[in-house]
C-alpha cells in the first residue's frame, strides 16, 4: 500500500519550498527530474522538520554524483591537509564540521573506503573502528560505485526499538543491521542539513513508518522519471546475488599439488605457524577447530592499533608458494558472528619470505593483513562483524597493503551455520577468481600500472578469524602451476 510522507522538500517545479538555505546553489535537471548543486562546501539546505528522533520511521532522497565514484586507498599524506578526505556528508544534524561524522547523532555519509562505503548513524560518535566497542546504531553499505550524472534514490529505515537499520538504493537494499542489539542511541538535532559539490539532491521524504523492502521498491518505480535499466541490472546483481555463475575448475598436467592436509590430525597443525590467539586454535575430528575470544581484552582496545592483540588468530602455511595458485579448503561457521577471510600471495614488499627474513610476528591484529610490510591478497567469504550488512552474505577482495578493492560480491542469503561450504581460489596470471559453494563471487584482472605495486605471483598463505568466531576448517588442497623456469 502507497505510504504517504509526513514532510516532504525539493519537489519537482519548486525546489526551495519549506526550506533555508544558507550559501550558493544552482538548480540541476536531467533524466525529467530537477534538484539542487551546492556551489560550495559551505552551502547548506537547512531541513526544518524531519521524522528521524521517531521511534519507527524511513526517508528517501534523490542524488546526483557529479563524478564516477567508487572506493580508493588513501595516501597517508592526504589527510595531513583535510582530515576528512575520504568523507561525503549526504545528511547530517551537525552543520559545523560538516564532513566529520563524530559529533552528528544522526548522519547519512558516502565513503571511498575499501571496506565499507554508506554509513547511516543514529548515535553521537566516532565511526569506523572506534564505533564497534561499545556497539552503536549504525548500519553499513559495502562496496557501492557510483556512476556519474545518474539518479540514485536512497531509503533508510529505522526500528529503534528493535535496533534494525537499513539502507536501500533504487529500492534494493544494500545494509542492514540487526545481529547486535542494544546499541547506544542519540537523539537528533531539530534541523537536518544537505549540501556538496560532488552531489545534486532531490525529492526529500520523511515517514512516521518504518518501510518494508517492498515498500522502498515501490517508492523507487513511482518516483524514478526514468530508470537506467543496465545500471539497476548491475546493482541487482552485487547487491542481491543474482544469476551468479558456476565455477569447476579442475587441475591439469600443468599444476603441482604442494599440499594435501584433512586438517583432522594432530600432525595437520605442524604444516603451520600460529600468529595471535594460539589457544583458538585445535585439531577434532571434524577438522581444525577455531574458537576466538567472545569478548576483547585490554590489550585489544582498537584505538591503540599498534598494541599485541590475542583476540584474533592466522593460521599461516608454512609452505613457500611461487607462481600462478589454486586454493581449496571447506569450512562450517559454528554460529553467527565473526569473520574468517583467505590471505594469499602473501610476500615481503621485495618478494622476500617475510617468515624466514623477519622475526616471527605474534600479534593478531588486523593491520597484519593492510597496514604491513606484507603484500598479500585477502578475501574475506565470511563477514558477521558489527562494521557489515547482517542480512546476506559478502564477499570482499582486497589488495594490501594499497587497501585496493579489487571485487566485491553479494550471495542471495546468509551462509548456513553447522554446514559445510567451500572456497576456492585461483589464480592465473593476473585473473584472480573466487568461488564460494561452486558460485563465483569474484572474477577480477590485476594491474601493475595501478599505482598498487605488482601482479602479486609468489608468498605464503593464511587463515584469518576474527574475534567472536566458531569456525571448523577442513580438506585443504594447494597447488602451484610449473614455472617455465627453474630455481636450484
Amino acid at each position: 500500500m502507497e505510504k504517504s510522507p509526513v514532510f516532504t522538500y525539493l519537489q519537482k517545479g519548486n525546489l526551495e519550498k519549506d526550506l533555508w538555505r544558507e550559501g550558493a546553489f544552482r538548480a540541476l535537471s536531467m533524466d525529467g527530474r530537477e534538484g539542487l548543486l551546492a556551489d560550495s562546501i559551505y552551502s547548506r539546505l537547512i531541513i526544518r522538520n524531519h521524522t528521524v528522533n521517531e521511534t519507527r520511521g524511513s526517508l528517501t532522497f534523490w542524488m546526483f554524483p557529479m563524478e564516477d565514484m567508487g572506493s580508493e586507498a588513501c595516501p597517508i599524506h592526504m589527510p595531513q591537509f583535510e582530515d576528512n578526505i575520504q568523507n561525503y556528508m549526504l545528511l547530517t544534524d551537525d552543520p559545523i564540521e560538516y564532513n566529520e561524522a563524530e559529533e552528528a547523532a544522526f548522519a547519512l555519509m558516502y565513503r571511498f573506503n575499501w571496506n565499507d562505503q554508506l554509513f547511516a548513524k543514529f548515535y553521537k560518535g566516532k565511526i569506523g573502528r572506534g564505533a564497534l566497542y561499545p556497539q552503536h546504531a549504525i548500519t553499513v553499505g559495502g562496496q557501492l560505485a557510483l556512476e556519474k550524472h545518474n539518479w540514485y534514490q536512497v531509503g533508510v529505515s529505522w526500528n529503534r526499538e528493535e535496533g534494525d537499520y537499513r539502507i536501500y538504493i533504487n529500492g534494493i537494499q544494500i545494509a542492514r543491521s540487526t545481529l547486535f542489539l542494544d546499541k547506544i542511541q542519540t537523539p537528533c538535532g531539530k534541523y537536518l542539513y544537505m549540501g556538496s559539490p560532488s552531489f545534486a539532491f532531490s525529492q526529500l521524504s520523511f515517514y512516521d513508518t518504518c518501510f518494508a523492502p517492498e515498500d522502498f521498491a515501490e517508492a523507487f518505480a513511482k518516483e524514478a522519471a526514468k530508470v537506467n535499466e543496465p545500471l539497476q541490472r548491475k546493482l541487482c546483481a552485487i547487491h542481491t546475488g543474482t544469476g551468479l555463475k558456476d565455477m569447476d575448475w579442475q587441475p591439469d598436467a600443468d599444476w603441482e599439488k604442494k599440499v594435501d592436509l584433512p586438517l583432522t590430525e594432530d600432525k595437520d597443525l605442524a604444516a603451520f605457524y600460529i600468529q595471535g590467539c594460539k589457544e583458538a586454535v585445535s585439531v577434532t575430528p571434524e577438522g581444525i577447530l577455531i574458537e576466538t575470544h567472545m569478548r576483547r581484552t585490554p590489550e585489544a582496545i582498537v584505538e591503540k592499533p599498534d598494541s599485541y592483540d590475542p583476540d584474533q588468530v592466522y593460521l599461516w602455511l608454512k609452505e613457500w608458494l611461487d607462481g600462478d595458485l589454486a586454493i581449496a579448503y571447506e569450512f562450517m561457521p559454528k554460529k553467527e558472528n565473526g569473520l574468517s577471510l583467505v590471505m594469499f600471495q602473501a610476500s615481503g614488499m621485495h618478494r622476500e619470505d617475510f617468515m624466514r627474513d623477519y622475526p616471527l610476528r605474534t600479534t593478531g591484529s588486523m593491520r597484519m593483513v593492510h597496514g604491513e610490510n606484507v603484500r598479500n591478497y585477502h578475501w574475506e567469504y565470511f563477514r558477521e562483524m558489527d562494521d557489515v550488512r547482517h542480512d546476506i552474505d559478502s564477499n570482499i577482495l582486497v589488495k594490501n597493503p594499497w587497501g585496493f578493492p579489487m571485487g566485491y560480491q553479494c550471495l542471495p542469503g546468509r551462509l548456513a551455520q553447522n554446514q559445510w561450504h567451500k572456497i576456492q581460489v585461483v589464480q592465473e596470471g593476473s585473473r584472480i577468481r573466487g568461488s564460494l559453494d561452486g558460485k563465483v563471487v569474484f572474477d577480477v584482472t590485476d594491474r601493475a600500472d595501478s599505482n598498487t605495486g605488482p601482479v602479486l605471483n609468489c608468498g605464503h598463505m593464511a587463515i584469518r578469524c576474527m574475534w567472536k568466531t566458531r569456525l571448523c576448517i577442513r580438506n585443504l588442497t594447494v597447488y602451484n602451476r610449473k614455472t617455465p623456469y627453474m630455481l636450484r
